[in-house]
């Protein structure tokens, strides 16, 4: 199951509910039979985001720190890989140096119906053009 968030973020708090395709795995008895996509309705929250500094390759650069929840908003688990984040300026297009290896992460286990996990990331963001946040959830 992939799904892709985007979150308005400029320093701010913003909040984007997001529905994909994910597979219905089926029972023994319909196991015959081709998968039926559901919807996967997934609410994602930013709680934070605060400039910062980090170095990188010996040299002090502007980072973006986000942290935030995602929600499952469905009626069963659900499993969750991963997710990565990327930083979009005002018209989409992807922040040059916008990645880097905290920008992601995993998650371990199921979200139990109406429960809610967290993630950080932390991006460069040299030019300070990071306005929109889009977030691909695995």
């Amino acid at each position: 199951m992939k799904l892709n968030l985007i979150l308005l973020a400029a320093l701010g708090i913003a909040v984007t509910v997001c529905t994909a395709q994910a597979q219905n795995m089926g029972t023994e008895k319909d196991s015959g039979k081709p998968l039926t996509p559901t919807t996967s309705l997934v609410i994602a929250e930013i709680t934070t985001d605060e400039a910062g500094f980090d170095i990188r390759k010996h040299i002090l650069v502007t980072a973006l720190y986000i942290c935030g929840t995602f929600t499952n908003k469905n009626t069963l688990a659900i499993k969750l890989n991963s997710y990565h984040v990327t930083g979009l300026d005002a018209d989409g297009k992807q922040v040059a140096n916008s990645e880097c290896d905290n920008s992601g992460g995993g998650f371990t286990g199921s979200l139990a119906s109406g429960g809610t996990t967290t993630f950080k990331a932390e991006l460069f963001d040299a030019k300070k053009e990071i306005r929109i946040l889009k977030v691909d959830l695995n």
